[in-house]
């Protein structure tokens, strides 16, 4: 006779942030075996299971949207436990670019770029330049790094989701700007 509820522990895969899903992975104790194995999303009871939920398989399932996740297992003795998991490391929103100009129109003087980055939820890992209409496979290996140089006309004010840059234009054309966050996604403007 079992008379405890079933263990459920739950793990994700990749911890860190990503653009992909991630992957939970089930594991029960149960010393009379497992009967039913389901999932709803939400901060679900044992209640909650009744008529509803999606059958898990191989004991694990894959989430696309962060949130909180209930499983539920009932085993063949007829015991339930519910576990919930929280992911909030998916990030499938394109960092952003808005590109400020100092001054609009003809001038004889440089014109200062203001550049701000936005991660949209995760942290800016780099934003480049570079002279011209450019693709973002030219950023792969190219393009100029918008960092703090000692005597530069490029400065970079602070790190992390939302960084702000500056940097001085001195000669007409098109500029492309270039930023990646720590999801992989990247984003392109030109001015």
């Amino acid at each position: 006779i079992e008379k405890a509820s079933p263990n459920i522990s739950l793990s994700a895969q990749p911890v860190t942030i990503t653009k992909e899903s991630v992957t939970v992975e089930v594991n029960v104790q149960a010393a009379s075996g497992i009967r039913r194995m389901r999932l709803l999303e939400g901060d679900r009871t044992i209640r909650d299971f009744a008529n509803a939920g999606t059958t898990i398989n191989n004991n694990r399932f894959m989430v696309n949207t962060n949130g909180t996740y209930t499983v539920y297992v009932r085993t063949n003795a007829g015991n339930e436990s519910v576990k919930t998991i929280i992911i909030n490391n998916i990030d499938q929103i394109k960092p952003t670019l808005k590109i400020t100009p100092s001054l609009l129109g003809k001038t004889n003087q440089n014109i200062d770029l203001a550049i701000e980055a936005n991660g949209t939820g995760s942290n800016i890992v780099v934003t480049k330049w570079a002279y011209g209409e450019q693709s973002a496979e030219v950023f792969t290996n190219g393009g100029t790094i918008l960092t703090k140089l000692t005597n530069s006309s490029i400065t970079h004010t602070h790190d992390g989701i939302n960084p702000s840059y500056s940097l001085a234009i001195s000669q007409n054309g098109t500029y492309t700007l270039y930023t990646r966050d720590e999801a992989g996604l990247e984003t392109i403007n030109t001015i």
